[in-house]
């Protein structure tokens, strides 16, 4: 499994020149991850600070998308000078505004920033990249519920669609919630709906952890930081504060992990007791290792089949046998 190409466009911001009238101004991020990873969550941690506000979702790689057509289709004028500068520059522009815009939610706010469940794009040349990484079968069981509650059938490939509309039907039927456990452990059983679930969450990996490494070395501009929701989870404050001095700011200005609502992990004390679990909430559980209940040793199995590499990229155990090999980057703090 290779990462798939990057955007044109993504290579054309990072070439064109920004002025620093530009750049002036409060500084940016953005946090990137697959979904059900926690981008919320970490949003949320990073909203503790006075001076840093992370808002969501503004999407903004659905505008990249279409800009890597506009820019990219030969013939198109905006594929030739001056126009295709023009288009870098005026994205550039759409970006910071829409966060600069944002600033009055929290006037003290230094550094604004975006949290989408979203792959990794570089959308501004001195912004800071978090990366979000959750280990797979946790994934694939949050989004799961996550799928049913939300009536998301457009996520079910072709094969899985009309098991997967019962399903809907039989969730939202009505009942106890051991009924609607009972639809989503159907679902988790389903060969088609986890392979390919798992084999999204992949491809996304596997495209991050380039982009990562693009960063790094300085084939994209920017500083990119990488996090664990697994860490995020153990050690809350200190994961917390090492990203706020990343973003410039001092951590100790921050509020405690648990002042806020949903900022401790877990989602809060309440969240403690084993037998807590909403499976109609976006807060379903906020666990670590949930997968470990949910998913049947089979449905484990065709997880690891379609992502172990990811995986194991990402420093995660197999559960199946040992860890396969193939991706030459391993994730790290660094």
């Amino acid at each position: 499994m290779r990462p798939h190409p990057r955007p044109v466009f993504e290579s054309l911001l990072a070439s064109c020149e920004e002025s620093a009238e530009e750049r002036s101004g409060r500084r940016h991020f953005f946090i990137s991850a697959h979904p059900r990873s926690g981008t919320n969550w970490l949003g949320s941690l990073l909203n503790l600070h006075p001076r840093v506000l992370c808002v969501g979702e503004f999407t903004f790689h659905d505008v990249m998308n279409a800009m890597n057509a506009f820019v990219g289709a030969p013939g198109r004028a905006a594929s030739r000078e001056p126009a295709r500068s023009a288009a870098c520059a005026s994205f550039r522009r759409f970006v910071r505004e829409c966060l600069r815009s944002c600033g009055s939610i929290k006037p003290g706010a230094t550094v604004i920033g975006d949290h989408t469940p979203r792959r990794l794009r570089v959308f501004l040349p001195d912004a800071t990249y978090i990366a979000l990484f959750r280990d797979g079968r946790d994934v694939v069981v949050s989004w799961t519920y996550n799928a049913l509650a939300r009536r998301e059938e457009w996520v079910a490939p072709t094969a899985v669609k009309s098991a997967f509309s019962a399903l809907v039907e039989r969730f939202h039927a009505g009942g106890s919630a051991g009924a609607k456990h009972e639809a989503a452990a159907e679902l988790l059983n389903n060969e088609a709906w986890v392979r390919h679930s798992a084999r999204v969450w992949a491809e996304q990996v596997i495209d991050d952890l380039d982009a990562v490494e693009r960063i790094r070395d300085g084939r994209l501009p920017g500083r990119v930081e990488v996090v664990r929701y697994e860490d995020l989870h153990a050690e809350t404050t200190r994961e917390r504060d090492r990203l706020l001095k990343a973003l410039g700011v001092d951590p100790a200005e921050a509020e405690p992990v648990g002042s806020q609502p949903r900022t401790a992990a877990g989602f809060g004390p309440e969240a403690k007791a084993s037998q807590w679990e909403d499976p109609t909430s976006h807060y379903r559980r906020g666990a670590v290792g949930d997968w470990r209940e949910k998913l049947s040793q089979r449905a484990v199995g065709w997880i690891e089949g379609e992502a172990g590499i990811a995986l194991a990229a990402l420093g995660y155990g197999m559960a199946s046998g040992p860890a396969p090999r193939g991706l030459p980057v391993a994730i790290s703090a660094g």
